[in-house]
């Protein structure tokens, strides 16, 4: 016969409540209450999982509750050798807990910096054309609404580029049809260029101010740009966006100011460094390119060092920058 335990009963649909001793034998529950003994068999009983030191609360098949103190003999016989039992006692194991506040910070980097790009890789993969195409023409659209004004490059120019442009696409057996190139003039975003999902390139009329019309510079340029598009980085960004909102909100749930706090953290330095990594991998894409152009990679040097000269790098642009320090892909460039 096991040991009397202390618990409350509490009656069905109320909360009136009293002193009751329990005792657990094989295969039922018995109460004492009031001076009379109850016995439940152990099937018709249910019980939600231990969590810590809270009480055991115990559902009795008349629609009463008897709320015990947690005990290593209550769990074991509530819980037998499931895991729910195994995990009770590791919530009250103060090793077991110091382990898990070390480890829990160490898988989710894990599984924020390698399993999700992992995952993403193989997504962006299987996105079909049509709504890649879609994406980038509600991107484009409003960027145009915003960041983006038309041209302001003669006619004369922008043909000239185009020409140019077409060569080298023929050239390295690309379609001209799908990368093809858009000007647009962008006094906030100032020199730039980027490529859309579906192939097209935005150039901004500062960009080739900038570059003082050297084809070849802007050529390396827009290599990179399509070394995006050809490894398919606008979808991986995408997937790896998604999964982590997703798995941030199904972590933190309704701790949503704690969710927002990490999400900014982890969105910041994490998706930034996965950036890093596509940014190198277009670099050595273009320089491929121009290899097979026939050229070696001084004109992307060289545009990285126009670059270098409106942006200089700080110390914390390794980490907080989406590009790679421009002066290590200079060096890249030129090895």
């Amino acid at each position: 016969m096991s040991e009397m335990l202390e618990g409350v009963l509490y009656a069905p649909g109320s909360s009136k409540s009293c002193q009751v001793w329990l005792q657990l034998e094989d295969g039922e529950l018995r109460l004492l209450v009031e001076g009379n003994w109850h016995s439940y068999p152990k099937p018709s009983l249910s019980s939600a999982p231990a969590l810590g030191r809270m009480p055991r609360e115990i559902k009795l098949p008349d629609g009463g509750m008897v709320q015990a103190p947690p005990s290593e003999e209550l769990n074991l016989w509530l819980d037998g050798g499931k895991l729910s039992a195994r995990l009770a006692a590791l919530e009250t194991n103060k090793w077991g807990i110091l382990a898990s506040i070390l480890l829990a910070p160490l898988c989710l980097f894990g599984v924020f910096k390698y399993v999700i790009p992992a995952l993403a890789i193989s997504f962006a993969h299987y996105v079909p054309q049509a709504y890649i195409n879609t994406a980038s023409e509600h991107t484009l659209l409003a960027l145009d609404e915003s960041l983006l004004a038309p041209s302001q490059l003669s006619e004369t120019t922008r043909q000239d580029y185009l020409n140019y442009w077409q060569g080298t696409v023929s050239q390295l057996g690309l379609s001209a049809h799908h990368y093809h190139i858009q000007f647009r003039h962008a006094e906030k975003l100032g020199p730039n260029a980027f490529a859309l999902p579906d192939g097209t390139i935005v150039i901004t009329d500062q960009l080739v101010a900038l570059l003082e019309q050297d084809k070849e510079v802007l050529q390396a340029i827009l290599l990179h740009e399509i070394g995006h598009v050809e490894h398919r980085h606008s979808m991986r960004l995408i997937a790896q966006t998604l999964a982590s909102s997703v798995l941030i909100s199904y972590l933190f749930g309704d701790l949503s100011g704690m969710a927002d706090l990490f999400a900014g953290a982890s969105t910041t330095l994490v998706q930034n460094q996965f950036s890093q990594e596509l940014e190198w991998e277009a670099d050595n894409y273009a320089l491929q390119q121009l290899d097979k152009l026939g050229q070696d990679g001084e004109s992307f040097a060289k545009a990285m060092e126009k670059l270098a000269s409106l942006a200089p790098s700080s110390s914390m642009e390794r980490w907080l920058s989406s590009h790679p320090m421009l002066k290590d892909r200079i060096d890249n460039a030129r090895q």
